[in-house]
């Protein structure tokens, strides 16, 4: 079959241009590398998290020496490294122009092996350096409205395993753990060893109870005691009187207070 071509055409074609264009696949390998090279990494975030901030005018802050609303400059400081790392990215945030939450799905880029804190951690011991090491990710598809969790986790044998509600598969390759759906990265720090009987049976913080929690419990047991009415006064036969119960609601509420 003969193509014509208007000779129009063959006088703007430039052949250098097309010798120096490469194949459209490798160009897209290519990018897509220069993509995830571009990409912010976890470390750029906790650097930035850790940055001197000015507080916006909706944020001021009340100074004790002006008597006045200032734009404060805040900054957090990275003291000590906890033996397990939980870093939980941002990955919703609020629109203004639409009044709604947005999810953000960003590409972090985050190491699942030497994750080094020392320029950020002030203090720590020897043997305890703050470089970890990743043992989890849990994962986050679709908005705020509605969505589905998944998880990676590296088993005993320190093989990673994709967990997808009832389904496990086991032998995932390392760049699959790592994608734009990571919500919460999970670490441990090196000198940590899962094997090690004391860290095993190491004493684990309490859990404290919310002040609102116990007063609604003690609410909750008070009309339970009183679910008798006197049907002639029509009040709850507590076993207790007017004044001690005015004295408990006081408790009560200084107890919120505080």
């Amino acid at each position: 079959m003969n193509i014509h071509v208007p000779q129009d055409f063959v006088d703007l074609f430039n052949e250098e241009e097309w010798e120096s264009t490469d194949d459209i696949s490798s160009g897209n390998n290519e990018e897509s590398s220069e993509t995830i090279a571009k990409s912010p990494s976890v470390l750029d975030c906790i650097t930035k998290y850790c940055q001197t901030e000015q507080l916006e005018e909706s944020e001021m802050w009340y100074c004790n020496k002006c008597k006045d609303h200032v734009r404060a400059w805040k900054q957090f400081h990275l003291y000590r490294a906890p033996p397990i790392l939980i870093i939980h990215l941002k990955r919703f945030q609020y629109s203004a122009s639409t009044h709604r939450r947005d999810k953000i799905d960003t590409f972090i880029d985050f190491p699942l092996s030497g994750l080094d804190l020392q320029k950020e951690v002030l203090h720590w011991s020897n043997g305890e350096e703050p470089i970890y090491d990743c043992y989890a990710v849990s994962n986050h598809y679709g908005g705020l409205g509605g969505g589905h969790y998944t998880a990676y986790a590296q088993n005993d044998d320190g093989e990673w395993c994709y967990f997808d509600d009832s389904r496990v598969t086991t032998l995932v390759k390392e760049n699959e753990v790592i994608s734009a759906a990571a919500y919460v990265l999970y670490y441990r720090r090196r000198d940590v060893k899962v094997e090690n009987e004391a860290w095993r049976n190491r004493a684990l913080p309490r859990v404290s109870v919310d002040m609102d929690e116990q007063n609604l419990s003690k609410k909750m047991d008070v009309e339970e005691s009183g679910a008798a009415c006197d049907s002639e006064e029509g009040r709850m036969s507590t076993g207790t009187s007017d004044e001690d119960m005015e004295q408990s609601t006081l408790n009560v509420s200084s107890e919120k207070v505080v």
